[in-house]
């Protein structure tokens, strides 16, 4: 008996006076013991009244969300072919684990730089974008390579910022859309709305601090006349351009929001500013 657990001696009984009962049956034995061998059978298969066996415990909520956000990390990294599905699954749940909406300050927790990690466009390979897409018609169509997507929240302004060259190789150059942003709605307080004002196009910063001239001079080109009309290469919207994001989960190191089409982002807070662009 000391071989078997409680449950195991009780299944093993049962197994055995189940086996006696239909020997029993078979040999046409007196009614009184098929009783007795019938009301064994009935006490081997009662529940156990003793104490309940050891149950695996339940991750807390804060170990599932770090294995959440490992496997996240792993899938973007691993993902080549453009396909979204699996990363799409992991930040459903991410969001059930620990939904934004619980977060007694969202705003507060989205200020900062971030680096956008996955969506649509930053999982497959980078198009040629025509710039007059990034930026509401305010520049021309010149043909851009978006090597990152990078957004700064800070002091009520939201500020995107896609970091482009004109070519394979050519000097990098960044483009900042922003405008002020509000949560405007308190039934929905894990949506910050956006109105884009004007677009600027963002030299990269040598050693010295100060802009680069191969990267002022792929500023100008892209821009053209829209952009050196300003000396701070910035073209304002004839019409604020509204967006809205739907934060969906948030922490100290990602975040998981949906864009106004619909589109799934994954960011990654960065230190510092965005680099080379904006300090």
């Amino acid at each position: 008996g000391e071989l078997f657990e409680a449950d195991d001696m009780r299944r093993t009984a049962t197994l055995l006076c189940g086996l006696a009962l239909a020997a029993c049956a078979n040999a046409a034995v007196a009614p009184r013991s098929f009783s007795l061998v019938r009301a064994s059978v009935r006490a081997c298969a009662l529940p156990s009244v003793g104490p309940p066996s050891a149950t695996v415990p339940v991750p807390s909520v804060a170990f599932t969300v770090v294995q959440l956000k490992a496997e996240l990390r792993r899938e973007i990294a691993s993902s080549s072919t453009g396909d979204m599905s699996r990363v799409h699954a992991l930040c459903d749940r991410l969001a059930a684990a620990q939904p934004a909406a619980g977060d007694a300050d969202v705003e507060a927790s989205l200020q900062g730089d971030w680096l956008t990690l996955a969506s649509s466009v930053t999982i497959t390979q980078r198009p040629s974008i025509p710039l007059k897409f990034l930026t509401f018609g305010a520049l021309p169509m010149t043909s851009v390579l978006v090597d990152a997507w990078y957004n700064r929240v800070s002091n009520g302004r939201y500020t995107l910022v896609p970091v482009v060259r004109g070519a394979e190789g050519a000097p990098l150059a960044g483009v900042a859309l922003s405008g002020p942003c509000a949560f405007r709605d308190s039934a929905r307080p894990s949506v910050c709305t956006v109105s884009f004002e004007s677009a600027q196009l963002v030299p990269a910063l040598g050693l010295d601090g100060l802009p680069c001239a191969a990267s002022l001079a792929t500023c100008l080109q892209l821009g053209g006349e829209a952009a050196a009309a300003n000396a701070d290469m910035k073209v304002p919207f004839a019409k604020a351009m509204e967006a809205f994001i739907d934060v969906k989960f948030i922490d100290d190191e990602l975040r998981v929001h949906v864009g106004q089409s619909g589109e799934i982002y994954v960011l990654e807070r960065v230190a510092g500013g965005v680099p080379g662009l904006l300090a």
